[in-house]
């Protein structure tokens, strides 16, 4: 950074020419805050401005303004250096080296360039780029009750951005944990843990794979969180795994917490939960939900659709003590309501809430007819049970 305070003013507002143009209007124009927002990171340091081209003009130069206005959990998706994409993490904002971009003066010395790629109202993202083309760093940007946040970053990674901690191998990981909890039964052809399930009375062949692996940043540590989803052999000779229509699929959730070095304790686990039909456990309607200020859980879909008529619900699981539980049955489409479909989604009015208010949204032709908040019942360890509506 120059020591100069009018030359660096002068690269600095040379730098930011295209950016100030397209975001003059974006805080006058966001939309108030709304109920559900958060506050700046660093509640002591004082918002630069609220109008996101000032915002920023002073975030790109002060290392200090980034690491008071970065999220406390930012998402990365970097490019590495040999031009692959690394797998997509949520980082804290202390596994970051700041400062997060170059200053004005490496930028004219770079060849770089910035623009405003995508202004939503309360949402902006800055592409950083060299003036001649080539590998482009995105930064998204978040406007919440207090100031903007830097919430997101992907492409190219500059030197400050990379990691401090010793990142975590997700799939050295899941495979500890799978023969610890499915023992030496590995099937290296169809890459899964076989295993047997009690289905009516009978010892049912299933085979579980490592699915769908996340790393999330709570107040206790990083975690990760996967599935096993039990597969279907259709490609495989012979086939070892065919199912009844009356056969459940098996999945099994586990919540692994991460140290500094890497290295992975189970959390919360459990092995099997039975749903879904023909051996499919409806693992690919599985999405990862944030459901409390450091709890994190799974929604599924699961359903029948019999004489043409279709009856599905979302399950939600999470853990609970040292296992992984069902904690809400919300209806999504019920037989005697067929053009009716439910939503899940959760409240987060209060975001330091140890569980969020799970909301239930009902659509009918494509419109939303209803909704209401369902609490979680601290004493039950579950959502109440949800009827229709």
């Amino acid at each position: 950074m120059s020591a100069n305070p009018a030359l660096r003013r002068a690269r600095l507002a040379f730098g930011l020419s295209v950016l100030v143009a397209a975001v003059a209007a974006c805080g006058r124009d966001a939309a108030p805050p709304t109920a559900g927002t958060t506050t700046a990171p660093d509640a002591g340091a004082p918002c630069p401005s609220t109008d996101f081209a000032a915002f920023f003009a002073a975030f790109a130069e002060d290392p200090a303004l980034q690491q008071a206005f970065t999220a406390p959990t930012v998402e990365t998706a970097f490019t590495g250096a040999n031009g692959q994409a690394e797998p997509a993490r949520t980082l804290s904002r202390d596994q970051l080296r700041f400062p997060l971009m170059p200053d004005a003066a490496a930028r004219q010395r770079d060849g770089l360039r910035q623009r405003a790629a995508d202004v939503r109202g309360d949402q902006v993202t800055v592409v950083l780029e060299p003036a001649a083309g080539g590998a482009q760093t995105t930064y998204t940007f978040r406007r919440d009750a207090a100031c903007w946040t830097l919430a997101k970053i992907a492409g190219r990674a500059f030197a400050g951005e990379a990691p401090t901690a010793n990142a975590p191998d997700p799939a050295a990981l899941m495979r500890e944990v799978m023969r610890s909890r499915y023992g030496d039964r590995y099937d290296a052809a169809r890459d899964c843990w076989a295993t047997t399930v009690d289905v009516a009375g009978a010892a049912t062949a299933y085979c579980l794979r490592p699915m769908w692996p996340k790393v999330v940043q709570t107040a206790g540590g990083r975690q990760l969180l996967f599935l096993a989803a039990g597969v279907q052999d259709f490609d495989s000779t012979p086939r070892l795994y065919t199912y009844a229509a009356t056969d459940p699929g098996v999945v099994g959730f586990f919540v692994v917490a991460l140290g500094a070095d890497g290295r992975g304790t189970l959390r919360a686990g459990t092995n099997i939960e039975t749903l879904g039909t023909n051996g499919d456990c409806a693992c690919a309607t599985a999405r990862l939900m944030r459901l409390g200020r450091d709890l994190y859980g799974w929604a599924l879909v699961d359903g029948t659709i019999r004489d043409g008529v279709t009856a599905s619900r979302h399950l939600v699981f999470a853990p609970v003590g040292d296992r992984v539980v069902q904690v809400a049955s919300v209806p999504d489409v019920e037989a005697d309501a067929q053009d009716v479909r439910h939503d899940i989604d959760v409240d987060t009015a209060d975001p330091n809430a140890a569980n969020y208010p799970l909301v239930v949204i009902a659509r009918s032709g494509g419109r939303e007819t209803g909704r209401r908040a369902i609490a979680f019942d601290p004493v039950a360890g579950r959502y109440p049970i949800v009827a229709g509506q």
